[in-house]
């Protein structure tokens, strides 16, 4: 008789279970110690495989509504930019989806050509910069954006750019992510300007909101890429 202690073997009466275990994640697994080791490897198959499908998807319509040209996956930005996206899916960590997101816009973005041509390198460019960014820079870019297009649609006709105090600049950013803390909106902040995504702030200390609401030229055109993407459309 089998003691209560002892691991099942396969050929006992789960067997069958590690054997779907193995199928689905490619994994050997031998005992439930094993099984139970890598759970964390089905899980992040799992999100991989529904990331994936979720682009291809995508594609697919945007091919059928001849928004995407036939020959668009035998160029080289498509090349390139595809290995970024599946290096952001296939990483040993958790997989950031809020970077995956951003990253299947500037793809899908490109591959329609309309804010972009198959032979600019800018596309590219942007992949690569969008793969080092996490959730957070991510979101105050994005926020920053938001309220510098909300800015320019304004009716009000007082002059719309002037310097701010960096702290308020840090408050509305914390508060209109959802971040809610300005501290983590600093630290951001830092690394988005020595990645030449924020502007730098004047001598002052200040952050003058001139016309890209303290995004730098690349930082605005980054943003473009990943929130101009309408699938619908």
């Amino acid at each position: 008789m089998k003691r209560d202690n002892e691991l099942s073997k396969p050929g006992d009466n789960d067997s069958a279970l590690v054997g779907f275990i193995q199928a689905v994640t490619g994994l050997g697994v031998s005992d439930k110690r094993d099984m139970l080791r890598d759970v964390s490897h089905l899980v992040q198959r799992s999100i991989q495989g529904h990331l994936a499908t979720g682009l291809a998807e995508e594609y697919k319509i945007l091919r059928e509504r001849s928004r995407i040209k036939e020959d668009y996956e035998t160029t080289d930005q498509c090349r390139q930019q595809t290995s970024y996206i599946f290096n952001a899916i296939n990483s040993d960590g958790a997989i950031d989806e809020q970077r995956f997101r951003a990253m299947k816009n500037i793809f899908l973005n490109s591959a329609q050509e309309t804010m972009s041509n198959r032979n600019d390198r800018l596309p590219v460019v942007l992949m690569k910069i969008c793969s080092t960014l996490d959730m957070g820079e991510i979101m105050v870019l994005e926020t920053a954006y938001r309220l510098n297009q909300e800015l320019m649609a304004s009716e009000d006709k007082t002059p719309k750019y002037q310097p701010m105090a960096s702290r308020s600049w840090l408050e509305l950013i914390a508060t209109q992510s959802g971040l809610g803390v300005e501290d983590m909106v600093a630290q951001y902040e830092q690394t988005l300007m020595a990645k030449g995504l924020l502007s730098k702030r004047s001598a002052g200390g200040e952050i003058v909101v001139d016309s890209n609401y303290h995004l730098s030229g690349t930082g605005l055109k980054l943003c473009e890429f990943i929130k101009n993407y309408e699938p619908d459309a």
